[in-house]
């Protein structure tokens, strides 16, 4: 038989039969038939040609190069972690002056904040000068799907950012409505810092990340606190629920 001559077994076996069974998968599935119609199963390794076998040293190549990838990405997600701080704070900053204008009926803080909004849409180009570097490639190590997905959550909400200052300067919208557009679009951000921290590939690189990522929460709740506060005296009034917030 050529598949005992081949080191194979036996379908009509109980052994291989139950071995047939164990092999039943989508994508390795073997049968009696083939078995019994002789068809040869080609080996998943097949000889190599001597003279074109990789050495030892290939590997060692290999495995140098894949370090230098992962050290690349870290590069790249520290660099990006710490984009997406700045952007956040300038954001933060940008939230408080707009609540001072709703709050105050666009008569305070207009000057302030059409210079808080300059400083942010050079933090938003940066950080989308950021995201460019990060586009996927073949081979690229790691998998980043949530972090691609977070990003494109991310720059949703950016391109989202002039329509909301338009509003604002038309008084269009409540400080509470400010305080929540703003919210939403600096969560988006942080969801990207948190990805990019559990995407890190080097164990006290991560914790770095996550600490840092737990500052910037940290720094964000005090944030809208103090926005909350800045509407409550702008307008000279507190509700039930601005006192609870």
């Amino acid at each position: 038989d050529v598949y005992k001559r081949q080191g194979g077994f036996n379908a009509e076996d109980s052994h291989g039969a139950w071995m047939l069974q164990s092999l039943d998968y989508p994508r390795l599935r073997i049968t009696c038939s083939q078995i019994r119609g002789r068809r040869p199963i080609a080996p998943l390794c097949r000889p190599s040609d001597p003279t074109t076998m990789k050495s030892g040293l290939s590997f060692l190549v290999a495995a140098r190069q894949c370090e230098i990838d992962e050290l690349e990405q870290l590069a790249g997600t520290s660099a990006l972690a710490h984009v997406l701080g700045q952007l956040v704070h300038e954001l933060q900053r940008e939230r408080g002056a707009s609540n001072l204008f709703v709050a105050s009926g666009g008569q305070r803080f207009a000057e302030q904040r059409r210079r808080l909004i300059a400083a942010s849409d050079q933090a938003v180009r940066d950080a989308r000068a950021c995201f460019d570097q990060l586009e996927p490639q073949a081979g690229y190590p790691g998998s980043r799907a949530r972090l691609f997905s977070r990003i494109a959550y991310a720059l949703h909400g950016l391109d989202a950012l002039a329509g909301l200052r338009q509003r604002v300067d038309g008084l269009a919208l409540a400080p509470s409505e400010v305080i929540a557009a703003y919210i939403k679009l600096i969560a988006s951000l942080l969801a990207v810092v948190f990805e990019a921290a559990d995407s890190a590939t080097d164990p006290e690189i991560s914790r770095l990340l996550v600490a840092y990522f737990n500052f910037m929460q940290g720094k964000e709740i005090a944030g809208q606190e103090r926005a909350a506060g800045a509407a409550i005296f702008a307008s000279g009034q507190a509700s039930s629920t601005q006192q609870q917030q």
